[in-house]
């Protein structure tokens, strides 16, 4: 597919604006690359005692100086491995936000997967952080995305627990990066237990 991205090497600018030329996005390729390794990463690991968890979150994320206030998070994780006092695991994650500024509103999306160190409970709490790549699409471009985060969850009961996450998007264009902060608030449900 051809779209249109800007010439200087910019991310994040309003639809329509000048000096764009044209490059070609596989963007469905990368997509699919990363979420079907986080699957197969999660079908072929061993199982551990926790069980797979299914979370959507608000998202509020800033990048180059401008605010998505409007977007979310869904992400599917699974401890495969006891990792000291806690486990190490697999996530997956699509997220959408939508930007909004006095030049006109885009929607940007994220399909990210990798790694998840949750460590002990704490009582109700429990720390996690974890690392993400993959990409990262917006009006015109995709581009290669890490995505470095912490939280905590709180348990609700034995299925649901809530969930607060800080994370540090950097997206990878020719020229440059950009860097972001997004935080998130939801909810998590235990899958089968």
């Amino acid at each position: 597919m051809l779209v249109m991205v800007p010439s200087d090497g910019r991310r994040f600018v309003s639809p329509g604006e000048p000096h764009l030329m044209e490059v070609s996005v596989q963007i469905r390729t990368i997509g699919r690359m990363f979420l079907g390794t986080a699957l197969f990463l999660t079908a072929a690991a061993p199982a551990a005692a926790q069980a797979p968890e299914v979370g959507v979150s608000y998202s509020f994320l800033r990048m180059t100086e401008t605010n998505a206030p409007a977007g979310f998070a869904v992400d599917f994780a699974k401890a495969v491995a006891p990792l000291g006092t806690g486990s190490l695991g697999v996530v997956g994650e699509f997220g959408l936000n939508r930007f909004t500024s006095d030049v006109g509103d885009w929607t940007t999306t994220s399909y990210l997967g990798g790694v998840r160190f949750s460590g002990p409970s704490a009582g109700p709490a429990q720390l996690f952080g974890q690392f993400l790549l993959g990409a990262m699409h917006g009006e015109g471009y995709t581009d290669f995305a890490i995505q470095p985060g912490v939280g905590v969850k709180f348990r609700a009961n034995e299925q649901i627990d809530f969930r607060t996450q800080v994370d540090f998007p950097v997206d990878f264009y020719d020229g440059g990066n950009d860097a972001g902060f997004r935080l998130n608030f939801g909810i998590v449900f235990k899958i089968g237990q």
